[in-house]
């Protein structure tokens, strides 16, 4: 995850300063992992403003407050553990928090077990007025050639295929999940937002680095590894070969990586 808010630095900018003017205001990060919005957030808002950072891991708050300190803004930062899946956590929460102005939201409620309800209990937390932004959907990074030349080509295509299967799986096995069988814009109109809008963020990296490859490399292996039996042997055998760093043919030596992914996020006035 430090490895991410690394990558994803620029393209957090970029979103921050899609939400505007936040000099002052109340802002909250639910579900902040390492804290790389958290610190950006936490520029914007300046020293008259605050941004709360909430994680359901005390490791994660931990990390984001190390960040923010390192990134010298660890004075404009609070820190609240919260689970952030039922209306419990949000009344506590609500209890904790004054009236935001702002929340961001990424990558963390297509976990929960009712999403529509979940939307519904953040819009509770703002302000008249105040905005949800909320990071879901787009296309998760792809960087190797169609063929690798180990195995049959398509081998990133179907890790990603594989991969969606992981995810319908642990829906299914989340205790009271409830399906949401429509897309953000339409989740977040029935959650109660108005004035809702959508905006891409490219990630592009045509020439990574050799530490960026090495990165590469090792979150390829966390995915294969996730992806367990529901890929072939065959694809298994390939990516082990691809994934041995003694090896020949270890994809952090390759040359010929293009990093190229997008961030999709729904803005929506609660």
């Amino acid at each position: 995850m430090r490895r991410q808010r690394t990558l994803w630095a620029d393209i957090d900018r970029d979103c921050a300063a899609w939400a505007g003017d936040m000099t002052g205001k109340m802002v909250a990060d639910l579900g902040c992992g390492t804290g790389g919005m958290v610190a950006e957030l936490a520029h914007r808002v300046g020293p008259s403003g605050r941004t709360y950072a909430i994680d359901g891991t005390p490791q994660m708050l931990t990390e984001t407050c190390t960040y923010a300190d390192e990134c010298g803004v660890v004075d404009r930062i609070a820190t609240l553990e919260a689970k952030l899946e039922s209306a419990q956590d949000f009344q506590l929460l609500r209890d904790e928090l004054p009236p935001l102005d702002l929340i961001w939201a990424a990558g963390f409620v297509h976990h929960v077990p009712d999403q529509l309800a979940v939307l519904r209990l953040a819009g509770d937390l703002l302000a008249p007025g105040g905005r949800l932004l909320l990071a879901e959907g787009g296309i998760r990074p792809m960087a190797l050639p169609r063929d690798v030349g180990i195995g049959r080509p398509g081998l990133e295509a179907r890790l990603a295929a594989a991969e969606a299967e992981w995810f319908v799986d642990m829906r299914a096995e989340l205790p009271g999940a409830v399906r949401a069988p429509f897309g953000w814009r339409a989740m977040l109109s029935r959650a109660g937002f108005s004035d809702i809008e959508s905006r891409s963020f490219l990630l592009e990296v045509p020439d990574p680095s050799p530490e960026l490859r090495a990165d590469l490399a090792a979150s390829y292996r966390q995915r294969v590894e996730r992806a367990g039996d529901r890929l072939s042997d065959v694809d298994r055998a390939a990516w082990a070969r691809l994934l041995d760093a003694d090896g020949r043919t270890y994809l952090a030596e390759r040359d010929d990586l293009h990093l190229l992914g997008v961030r999709t996020v729904h803005r929506g006035t609660g």
